[in-house]
């Protein structure tokens, strides 16, 4: 009987201490920065890029990857190089040009939302 139940009471801490390690990594997985559709949280993205040099958007316009310039985009007051994507040829990605903000087009249009600009080098932020 005493065995039985070291047993069970072993079997028990275990279940516990499995339950706190799920608990944990939910909880984890809950603050990575990211939200529900894989999309960076507009809190985090801040923070993350204070250390960029402030940008005007007229710098941004210069750089709309035509003629040989370099194609630069803004998302959420974050200026990114997307010069070298292949997916923006000639600053050009699927009708959008950069030289632009696209906000609006990254955060409600576009299939891939924030996560795909991880890809990409954030250069500056917009003020």
């Amino acid at each position: 009987m005493f065995l039985e139940r070291g047993g069970l009471m072993k079997k028990k801490h275990l279940l516990l201490v499995v339950l706190i390690m799920a608990f944990s990594l939910f909880l984890f997985a809950c603050g990575n920065g990211y939200d529900m559709n894989g999309d960076m949280n507009n809190d985090d993205v801040d923070d993350d890029h204070a250390d960029l040099p402030v940008m005007t958007m007229e710098e941004v316009e210069e750089n709309d990857g035509l003629e040989g310039r370099d194609a630069y985009v803004v998302v959420d007051g974050i200026v990114y190089d997307v010069t070298d994507s292949d997916e923006w040829p000639d600053g050009n990605h699927r009708g959008h040009q950069a030289g632009q903000d696209l906000t609006t087009e990254i955060m409600e249009d576009s299939p891939h939302g924030l996560r795909v600009l991880d890809n990409v080098p954030a250069i500056g932020r917009i003020e």
